[in-house]
This record gives C-alpha cells, sequence and structure tokens, in this order.
C-alpha cells in the first residue's frame, strides 16, 4: 500500500519505463548502460535533494533490524529521497547445498518449501508502502552465490514484484558494480554529480575497516565525485582530494568522497565463534543542495543514517 501523498507529490502510475517523470521535487530517474541517471529540474537556491544509499540489509534474516530499517524508510519518504541499495538486500543462505546456512536463522516467513519464492514475496511486502521511493536495487555476493548455483535473480524477481504489483516506476536493477549520476538543473546549467559504486569483497580487516581499498579504488575511478561500497558492513567516510588543471589552466583541488555503508544485520554465532567486534548498523544520507547559484555549484553533503 503506497501512502497518501499531498496534491502537489501526488505519483502517476504508469508501465514501467526506461524513464518515469515524477512529480514536483522528484527526480527524473532513467538507466543507460552501466548508468543510473537522477535528475532534478528546475533546482534553484534553497532546494535541496536526499538520497538514502543503504547496503546489506540481509532481510530475511532474524538478525536484520527491521525497526531501524522503517525508521531511515519512513524519513526516506518524509524527504522525499530517493532509495539507492547496493546489494546483499537478501541473507538466501538457507537453500539446498548451502552450507552457510541454519535453519533457525531465518524469519518465520520464510520457513517454507518454497523457500526463495518466500523470502522474495516477503521483502516486496516489506518494501512495498515506499515502493514510490526506490530507485535502484543491486546485485551482492548473496544474490550472486544464488544465481550461481540455482540460475535465479532474486533481484531481478524483487524489482518485477515491485514495479508490477506495487508501483515502483522509477525503480531500476543496479551491477555488482556501476556508475550512478546525480543531474541538477539549475537555470539554464546542468551540473553533474557522478558515483561509482561496487557491493565490495574481503573482510575489511579488523584493524584498518578496509579503508585503504578507498586509496585503490582512488587510482582506478578517475572521475567520481562519490565512491561507494558496502559487504564488510563497516561505516567510514575518507576524503581523497586531488589536483585537477581546468581547461582554463588554473588548478584546483578536487575531492572524491569516499563512503561504506554499514548494514542492518547484527553480529551472530558465527562473528562471535570468530572474535570479531560488533559494528554499529545503518545506512548513509546524502543531501544536496545550491552552494554557489551563480556558477551552479552544487554541495554534497554526507551525513550517517544511525
Amino acid at each position: 500500500v503506497v501512502p497518501d501523498l499531498p496534491k502537489h507529490r501526488e505519483r502517476v502510475i504508469c508501465p514501467p519505463a526506461s524513464s518515469v517523470q515524477e512529480a514536483a521535487g522528484r527526480p527524473l530517474v532513467a538507466r543507460t548502460n552501466d548508468c543510473l541517471t537522477l535528475r532534478w529540474e528546475g533546482f534553484t537556491a534553497g532546494d535541496e535533494a536526499w538520497v538514502l544509499l543503504t547496503a546489506d540489509r540481509h532481510l530475511d534474516s532474524k538478525l536484520s533490524d527491521r525497526k531501524l530499517q522503517r525508521q531511515h524508510l519512513d524519513l526516506a519518504r518524509e524527504r522525499r529521497a530517493m532509495v539507492l541499495d547496493f546489494g546483499d538486500l537478501f541473507d538466501a543462505m538457507q537453500g539446498r547445498d548451502d552450507r552457510r546456512g541454519s535453519k533457525g536463522s531465518v524469519i518465520e516467513a520464510a520457513q517454507s518449501d518454497n523457500y526463495f519464492n518466500a523470502i522474495v514475496n516477503d521483502a516486496a511486502e516489506f518494501l512495498a508502502p515506499y515502493a514510490d521511493q526506490m530507485a535502484m536495487i543491486g546485485q551482492g555476493n548473496h544474490e550472486q552465490a544464488v544465481t550461481n548455483r540455482h540460475e535465479i535473480c532474486l533481484r531481478d524477481s524483487l524489482i518485477d514484484l515491485l514495479r508490477y504489483k506495487h508501483g515502483a516506476t522509477s525503480l531500476h536493477p543496479g551491477g555488482y558494480t556501476g556508475w550512478v549520476r546525480f543531474q541538477f538543473k539549475i537555470h539554464t546549467k546542468l551540473r553533474s554529480i557522478k558515483l561509482w559504486y561496487a557491493h565490495g569483497h574481503g573482510g575489511g580487516g579488523a584493524v584498518t575497516k578496509g579503508v585503504i581499498k578507498s586509496a585503490r579504488r582512488s587510482e582506478v575511478i578517475a572521475n567520481a565525485d562519490i565512491v561507494v561500497s558496502g559487504h564488510t558492513h563497516e561505516r567510514y567516510m575518507v576524503d581523497r582530494p586531488r589536483k585537477w588543471l581546468k581547461d582554463s589552466g588554473a588548478q584546483e583541488i578536487r575531492n572524491q568522497l569516499h563512503l561504506n555503508i554499514p548494514s542492518y544485520k547484527a553480529n551472530g554465532a558465527w562473528e562471535e565463534a570468530n572474535e570479531l567486534p560488533p559494528k554499529l548498523p545503518g545506512a548513509w544520507w546524502l543531501r544536496f543542495y545550491v552552494k554557489n547559484s551563480e556558477n551552479g555549484v552544487i554541495g554534497i553533503e554526507p551525513t550517517p543514517a544511525r
């Protein structure tokens, strides 16, 4: 059920397409090749655009904090924020022959012989009230493992349900890695903020928390303003400023912002047995605003969603 919205924010239900223009204050969302684009028209001084970055929900696990997720999604709806999810929305470890599985760790709704359909249906019902906020659901290692073993895609199944049953007309699939472009039309100027993402890999490191990966990524991902990852369930923010020569011949300092998204899943028996430290749950907010309307400069303000 999609909640009632004020008249100026009413959403027009139409079949999924490559791009759908939302009501005033909402972006146009489109996908081309490896890039998802969110475009705000008529962005002026005093306006702001919010985006919620999430990853590693592990929604079908008993250790997934659904209460906190609802708090963040409710606030996203209040802020008219679009939601980008970067994989491992599913835990999905209870399939046949999955050695990681433990039937005692799965939610009651997934206690079914039709396990994969059960967790997709449950996720769709959980996200249904926020369907028109969802812009992307990416692929994580948990979804990819199911695809490799069982030749089905949980991400695509969920997106189909949210689109056709719950009206998620702006929702698109994301990859394991990819690009998101935030565009803002300020008068006659079009400004872009580029985000590169990877779900992530590896353990993160008990001491470094995986921060060293930001240095490696900054060497390869040259023209991204923001670099986002998840997987390790760690939260960190690192600035990677660099010298940049403009076409005018003047030098300027441009920052590359690196964000690692934490998880909504608490530690379990495996983490305790391996003496892994606890990790704070949550996500990241991005707030975009007009920093300089004369030059069309867009400000970026990241804040933890706790």
